[in-house]
């Protein structure tokens, strides 16, 4: 199959690696991927993971209402047999140019409250059995059209990174922010988003109180900052930790935006990571002893008797319903951190646990045949013969078509050369020798006559 992947927002961000995660493991199994994106959208990950890509051009008011013209366009050239989106950005206009089109179009929720209004789409992956019942309570779908699918994780390019990378990358990134190599690290991948503020805050103090027991310990942050809506987030951040390392006259903990595109890469060096969905299956990837921080405070730490609440909420910490207050938060992860930083034994084992997790439950390999699943039973659906003779009938007819009115007009053309022939041959029998006829091109269409010109 040939699949348009969308991602009108694509950036640094969870959805999309999620995204290229799931592409991956499509091209794997010989699927032909394309990606769509926004006029806005920063191409530098899709480009990286070597997928081509269309950019949809963007108006004056920067909506999604360009593709309501473009995407036909880019369906048919492109040959597209089913668009899947992994953002909800541009939705409305994806869903309704692929059903007038007799495309299949499928939407995955990666996070968040999703779209208002549920649209017609052919299915809907999920992340989470939360969202799942969600959805059943708020609007009237039916369960087959609603996918779990939490897999999203590539284990075997994880492993793939962790043994090619530079023996110097990790002096080189602690030099450059003042970190001190023999110190513990507890590391945080996320971005600078209104969403993350708190749980980032709650880091750095949660060091801060560890450095005051006499651990020798850092808080490493690394995340990009849209500017556009997140500057002051960036700034609270910078404030907290410059006040911190005041306080302690060294660097305890340090925010790194130039490696936001690049974060996987320096989760080898973390003795503890600190994250949230995608980000916290990472850390587990990489054997390390994982929490969760959510918007609500401190969810918890990936343990065998603990990952089943985390996991019914996609490790986002809403198993934490109503807010913790802020100190709270912060001595339940000082409690923890200590454990795991103190106990070799004791993080070795949650490090195994995560990572048995991640291959048992959250490889995207495992999700592919149901993805392929999903999409077939939807183009058998989708594939009558209005679609078939939608997409090979014009092509077939001009062919045809080709070959018919150019027999016929061979045809045609030789029959007119013969009589214009005769008639030459009957008038210059009656013609007189010094005055021979001279044939002449008509304008007749695809033929010609001959007629007699009297020599000047």
């Amino acid at each position: 199959m040939k699949i348009l992947l969308a991602v009108l927002n694509a950036g640094l961000a969870g959805h999309t690696r999620s995204s290229l995660a799931v592409a991956h493991a499509l091209r794997d199994r010989g699927h032909d991927i394309i990606y769509l994106i926004g006029a806005q959208a920063n191409e530098k990950l899709i480009e990286g993971a070597g997928f081509a890509y269309e950019r949809i051009a963007g108006d004056w008011l920067n909506s999604c209402r360009p593709v309501l013209r473009l995407l036909p366009d880019i369906l048919r050239r492109q040959q597209i047999d089913l668009v899947h989106s992994f953002s909800d950005e541009g939705l409305a206009e994806l869903v309704t140019v692929s059903k007038s089109l007799h495309v299949p179009c499928f939407f995955t929720q990666c996070g968040g409250p999703g779209p208002a209004q549920m649209l017609p789409l052919d299915s809907i992956v999920l992340f989470s059995e939360e969202v799942r019942d969600r959805l059943l309570r708020e609007h009237d779908l039916t369960p087959e059209s609603l996918h779990v699918l939490p897999s999203r994780i590539d284990v075997s390019r994880i492993d793939v990174l962790r043994a090619s990378l530079d023996s110097a990358l990790y002096p080189l990134f602690m030099a450059k922010y003042g970190l001190d190599p023999r110190a513990r690290i507890v590391l945080q991948i996320a971005r600078l988003d209104p969403e993350y503020r708190t749980s980032i805050l709650q880091g750095i103090d949660t060091v801060a109180n560890l450095r005051c027991l006499g651990l020798r310990v850092q808080f490493v942050h690394i995340g990009y900052s849209d500017k556009q809506h997140a500057a002051w987030v960036l700034e609270d951040v910078r404030r907290r930790i410059a006040e911190v390392n005041d306080e302690f006259g060294c660097t305890v903990a340090a925010t790194a935006q130039d490696e936001g595109a690049t974060a996987l890469h320096y989760l080898g060096m973390a003795d503890a990571v600190i994250g949230v969905g995608r980000s916290a299956f990472e850390g587990m990837a990489f054997r390390k002893p994982t929490l969760v921080i959510g918007a609500n405070g401190y969810a918890g730490m990936v343990t065998p008797g603990h990952t089943a609440a985390l996991a019914y909420y996609n490790f986002s910490g809403r198993n934490i319903a109503e807010e913790k207050p802020y100190d709270c938060s912060v001595e339940e992860i000082a409690v923890d951190l200590y454990r795991v930083l103190t106990d070799t034994a004791y993080a070795q084992e949650l490090a195994g646990f995560g990572r048995r997790y991640v291959e048992d439950v959250l490889d995207v390999r495992i999700a592919a045949a149901a993805y392929e699943k999903m999409y077939q039973e939807h183009a058998v659906q989708t594939y009558p013969a209005d679609r078939l003779l939608r997409r090979f009938a014009k092509p077939l007819w001009k062919l045809l078509f080709h070959r018919v009115t150019s027999h016929n007009m061979r045809s045609a053309v030789r029959q007119r050369l013969q009589r214009a022939g005769k008639a030459f041959r009957r008038h210059q029998s009656v013609m007189p020798c010094s005055a021979p006829p001279r044939p002449v091109l008509g304008e007749g269409v695809g033929g010609v006559r001959a007629r007699q010109i009297e020599r000047s």
